[in-house]
């Protein structure tokens, strides 16, 4: 069974428990040279407010740093993320909705997947993009990027202990006779 996603059109917060990221949301368009802007503070992350809503159907794009001047960014340990994990876009109303990371990849910022990244889909999806590979100590920047896919977790969630026990009596719990449980415990060789 599932449940509609929820639309968050005003996301003002990030949060990826497994990598204890709580972070502010920034609204970002487009920079000067046509690429996506990027979030002035390293901590914040950057929603590109002209795509899909976060909860939408389609791809919407969140942005944020690896690392700054002086260590870590908001998306330092981004690549640690593996699939299931859980990434949670908070609105100013309140309202939130969970994503499940489906797979990331690296790709140099020349041969960027754009098609895959901001190409239509038929459900709502997530993007957290940053920097990655190696690093270019002429111009000052990482050489490819880093992109983590998701799509929203629209399954219902499970009863609550109370009110699952009254819906349904839990049968008793099997005897096992110490002849069937010690063959259970031995193995041969």
């Amino acid at each position: 069974p599932t449940q509609p996603a929820v639309v968050v059109s005003d996301p003002a917060r990030l949060r990826i428990p497994r990598l204890s990221v709580d972070a502010p949301v920034v609204h970002l368009g487009l920079a000067a040279d046509g690429t996506i802007a990027v979030p002035t503070s390293w901590g914040d992350v950057g929603w590109y407010d002209r795509g899909p809503a976060p909860g939408g159907i389609g791809p919407s794009v969140l942005v944020g740093h690896y690392d700054s001047t002086s260590g870590p960014a908001v998306f330092y340990r981004l690549n640690q993320l593996v699939p299931g994990d859980k990434v949670v876009v908070v609105g100013a109303s309140g309202l939130s909705q969970t994503f499940l990371v489906d797979r990331s990849e690296e790709a140099t910022k020349s041969t960027f997947p754009t098609e895959r990244v901001y190409g239509p889909v038929t459900r709502p999806e997530l993007r957290l993009i940053t920097c990655g590979g190696a690093f270019d100590f002429q111009t000052r920047h990482y050489l490819s990027n880093l992109i983590v896919y998701a799509h929203a977790d629209t399954t219902l969630p499970a009863p609550s202990p109370t009110t699952s026990a009254a819906a349904a009596p839990v049968p008793p719990a099997p005897r096992v006779t110490p002849t069937v449980a010690a063959a259970a415990t031995s193995s041969p060789g």
